[in-house]
């Protein structure tokens, strides 16, 4: 799991330096991990990823599941710090 918590936070990171007009070579060009696209389709549908409640969920998607919603929350709060010091 800290394998993926430090890819999302390369992903975002180069994200941000594309936003920031950054030239990345599209060799060095990071892809969005799976996980992070299992996490939004069951966020943005609302439903589980597999049928069933809970308990019925595969263990190992539950934990990315977790250390992606804290990472989006750590990456949020950031970005809200940086925002209320560029508005200083």
């Amino acid at each position: 799991m800290n394998t993926l918590k430090a890819y999302l936070w390369d992903y975002y990171g180069q994200g941000n330096e594309l936003r920031a007009g950054g030239k990345i070579n599209p060799e060095d060009r990071l892809e969005k991990p799976e996980a992070l696209a299992r996490f939004e389709q069951a966020r943005d549908l609302g439903v589980p990823y597999v049928s069933g409640g809970l308990l019925d969920q595969p263990f190992w998607w539950v934990q990315e599941h977790g250390v992606i919603k804290q990472f989006l929350e750590e990456w949020e709060t950031i970005e809200r710090i940086q925002a209320a010091q560029a508005q200083k």
